[in-house]
């Protein structure tokens, strides 16, 4: 059963290609009875408000269940019972696949993992196939609640406008499958935070209190953070990243869309959905068009390589994949800075991983190809540098040309990246369209100029913290000869000349 849902503070999970929140285990596809023939009236005045939010019109009434939570979770959330044959082989595969990378431990299980978060976390789905609402709770006095209806009413003006599952099916790749996902959850993401700003200030106060942030520039928080999902033992910190990437990028890639080419004073206006509805007409290709605001505009797409090869000794696990752009950055970002390992996945290209064992352990095989040769190296000398950081022998790395291959293995000494790591790298890809959109208002700067000073100033967090805690009237000197130093420095890096 193919659903979008919302999730509170997190979002769907993509791994490799693996959408748990949007491909459901617990149910068999049903089809959509006829649309009633008026919406409900708790909530006619908050589709009046999507509607206009997103510049479309609801084609027909949906219908609406609302469950309190444990007639909920049993939608939602899948036992053993439930999973096929397949699932579990799936579950298996993702699960030795995160462990080669050193991103999980030995007794770490996917599907457990992903019913954990689905319990606790989401809040409300639209079912594509049935074309029905399903909101967690009994009525529309809570604020949460409101703005799930919210969420939810966004994606199902998508799916009568635009098709979802059409959308889905035509997906050729995992990376062209999380761009479109991101895409589709930006969009009711942006719509949601649109609602939430209508509301008193302090009922948006006690609503972003209560999920776990103090509020800020961006849904939830400071730039790109996204609340967390509790503490929950199948889960693991990197699992919970990947559960938020598309809401988090979706929002940032959604509002770049709207904002895109609408200025006055040189500054954003927002408010067009044009370039949304363009970007569901036509989806993004790969993921790195919505982490890549240069990948984007200029319309770059991947090139596939083709799978390695596997040697005597080593046993297939399932088919070959791709890895994609944010895995890769979580990937190097769980060892290095953030900055190094943005500048190492820019000129990527396309992948394709094939997961393998050998002397019983979980490997896998990476083929990526760059946009050239220096790309390449600059790529590959961060794989070196995060295999260095882990357990000895567990990953190797050869380049050739503008192609690298990653071989990486488990190990059980492997130390697993902190939350605090993953979250400085989530932090670095919503400020990096903050920034993108600053710089991107100086005429005289090319595309690759702005995205040269957006990726330093992203990921320098002494500067993130200072943007995100301090407003420009109340910084003292010390912050602001910081900020001017680095505005010297960072020009200098990307070739360009300061002017008084």
């Amino acid at each position: 059963m193919v659903r979008a849902g919302r999730r509170a503070g997190t979002a769907a999970l993509l791994v490799f290609g693996c959408v748990a929140a949007l491909v459901s285990p617990v149910a068999a596809a049903r089809a959509a009875k006829a649309p009633p023939a008026k919406w409900d009236p708790r909530i006619l005045e908050l589709v009046r408000f999507v509607e206009k939010s997103r510049g479309l019109e609801f084609e027909h009434p949906i219908p609406v269940e609302f469950l309190a939570d444990a007639a909920f979770e049993k939608e939602v959330v899948s036992d053993d019972t439930d999973l096929t044959k397949a699932d579990r082989a799936l579950g298996r595969r993702y699960s030795g696949d995160l462990r080669a990378l050193g991103l999980v431990g030995p007794d770490f299980d996917f599907n457990a993992a992903s019913n954990a978060l689905d319990a606790q976390g989401i809040v409300g789905f639209y079912d594509q196939d049935t074309k029905k609402m399903v909101i967690r709770g009994q009525d529309l006095d809570d604020t949460d609640v409101r703005v799930t209806v919210v969420h939810e009413l966004t994606h199902a003006l998508q799916d009568q406008h635009f098709g979802l599952t059409r959308l889905q099916d035509a997906t050729k790749s995992s990376g062209e499958d999380l761009a479109l996902t991101t895409l589709v959850e930006g969009d009711a993401v942006w719509v949601e935070e649109d609602y939430v700003a209508t509301l008193p200030q302090a009922e948006q106060d006690a609503y972003y209190a209560a999920a776990g942030s103090t509020g800020g520039d961006s849904p939830g928080g400071s730039a790109g953070a996204t609340p967390e999902v509790g503490s929950v033992a199948d889960v693991s910190p990197i699992l919970e990243r990947f559960f938020s990437a598309p809401y988090d990028l979706g929002y940032w890639f959604v509002d770049y869309l709207r904002a895109h080419g609408l200025r006055a004073g040189g500054h954003r206006t927002g408010g067009s959905t044009k370039g949304v509805d363009r970007a569901l007409r036509h989806p993004p290709p790969s993921d790195e068009q919505v982490l890549d605001p240069v990948a984007f505009l200029e319309h770059e797409h991947p090139s596939a390589p083709r799978a390695p090869k596997l040697e005597a000794g080593e046993t297939k696990r399932g088919r070959s994949d791709q890895l994609g752009v944010l895995t890769l950055y979580f990937l190097l970002a769980s060892r290095l800075d953030p900055r190094t390992a943005l500048a190492a996945v820019t000129g990527w290209k396309g992948d394709t991983y094939v997961g393998f064992a050998r002397d019983d352990q979980p490997c896998i095989r990476a083929a990526i190809t760059t946009d050239d040769p220096r790309e390449a190296k600059e790529l590959a000398g961060a794989l070196e540098q995060w295999g260095t950081k882990g357990p000895a022998g567990a990953a190797s790395v050869e380049r050739n040309g503008a192609d690298v291959e990653l071989d990486a293995c488990a190990r059980a000494e492997t130390a697993l990246p902190t939350t605090q790591t993953l979250d400085d790298a989530s932090i670095a890809l919503g400020s990096r369209y903050l920034n993108y959109g600053q710089f991107e208002a100086n005429d005289g700067l090319s595309r690759r100029d702005v995205r040269c000073l957006a990726d330093l100033y992203s990921t320098d967090l002494e500067l993130t913290e200072i943007f995100n805690t301090t407003q420009p009237e109340d910084a003292t000197p010390e912050q602001e000869a910081l900020i001017e130093q680095r505005m010297l420095e960072y020009a200098d890096a990307c070739g360009l000349e300061v002017t008084a």
